[in-house]
């Protein structure tokens, strides 16, 4: 039974994802503003329609973990001794699976409850005109969220983040970030696998685990599509293509496994760079124009954000170190087992190399160095 016990626990966030989120959603947040809009139809359409960011994140990261789920209770068992032990317990007669679905078709029931206040409103005394809004707000919500069911389930994609929308394309890239100043490199890091997925507005970079016969994506970065620059032809470089952020010295250069596969994601990719810088969004100016994994704890559960560190930083603090598991990758040769760090800055023969300093940075720990930019 112990045993038993220690699997389930290990297993229950891939099971309900997100379940405690969506249940302190209700109890904290919709359940107390619609008693008090008691009977008045007028606020509680407008509850709705302000809260529908909310559930839209909030059910869009749990339908994401759905699929996930399902295939840990497969493996499980339904008939699992501690699971039918605790629904024997709750006095729950339909097996777990049917449970978990029941938060998505919530959202329908709501659709409903306004549908029908909506169609006895008559006039705009009695709120016909919120109710009608708050049923269009709900519809695209439950499109979003329902989009979100064929989406790539990305583990400890920070919550500022949801939902990221239609995926546009994918593709599995090496990729190598090097930051520039002028002329000089300042570092650049080891190639690393990288599963590159597209999206109306952002591009997210993963790292891609297989377990049996599952494939997880684990969130890396992402970077804004309306601040990016691009460049896809290179000399003498067919497979490959650069990416960067305007006006930031730090350079990401992807590596595809064949020229076409290269082509046909920057062809997508230059698309939604002109399309998002023609439609700014006020969503993506209130974030950082990129978004690294160290910000975040990584959880798939509810984040709590973490103190943005300069991104130009994330390989020089001396408290950090480069995932150490991610040895650089080639497609054609086998991997280098070599520094994932090379030092170019000029020494000019001294006994000590010189770095540049680019921001001032004020350290975080007695491990680290404040830096002052001259």
């Amino acid at each position: 039974m112990f045993a038993s016990s220690t699997s389930m626990g290990h297993k229950a966030e891939d099971i309900f994802g997100n379940i405690e989120d969506v249940f302190a959603f209700h109890s904290q947040s919709l359940l107390p503003e619609l008693e008090r809009c008691g009977e008045n139809s007028q606020m509680i359409a407008r509850t709705f329609i302000d809260l529908s960011k909310d559930m839209e994140r909030i059910y869009s990261r749990y339908c994401q973990n759905m699929e996930g789920g399902r295939c840990v209770l497969s493996d499980l068992g339904e008939n699992n001794t501690l699971i039918q032990s605790c629904q024997r317990d709750l006095g729950h007669q339909l097996p777990l699976s049917s449970y978990l679905i029941k938060p998505v078709q919530r959202l329908t029931k709501y659709q409903l409850i306004l549908k029908q206040l909506s169609e006895s409103s008559v006039n705009s005394l009695s709120g016909k005109f919120e109710l009608d809004e708050s049923l269009e707000v709900i519809a695209n919500m439950i499109k979003t969220v329902n989009d979100s069911l064929h989406q790539p389930n990305i583990k400890g994609l920070p919550d500022e983040l949801f939902p990221l929308g239609s995926l546009v394309h994918q593709e599995t890239f090496l990729v190598l970030t090097e930051n520039k100043s002028e002329s000089q490199i300042l570092f650049r890091n080891s190639k690393q696998r990288r599963q590159v997925l597209l999206y109306e507005t952002y591009v997210v970079f993963c790292k891609t685990l297989t377990q049996k016969t599952r494939t997880s994506f684990h969130f890396k970065f992402c970077l804004a599509l309306g601040s990016l620059g691009m460049s896809s032809i290179l000399k003498d470089e067919a497979k490959k293509m650069e990416i960067w952020i305007h006006e930031k010295s730090e350079i990401y250069r992807l590596e595809a496994k064949t020229r076409q596969a290269k082509e046909d994601f920057a062809l997508k990719l230059r698309m939604g760079i002109v399309k998002a810088k023609e439609n700014p969004s006020n969503r993506i100016a209130r974030i950082p124009e990129s978004v690294h994994a160290e910000n975040f704890p990584a959880s798939s559960g509810s984040e709590q954000k973490r103190s943005f560190r300069p991104n130009f930083l994330r390989s020089k603090s001396l408290d950090h170190k480069e995932e150490s598991k991610d040895i650089s990758e080639s497609w054609d040769e086998p991997p280098n087992k070599s520094s994932s760090l090379t030092q170019l800055a000029h020494s000019t023969g001294a006994t000590n190399p010189v770095y540049q300093v680019l921001a001032d940075y004020v350290a975080l720990s007695d491990r680290e160095l404040s830096l002052h930019e001259q």
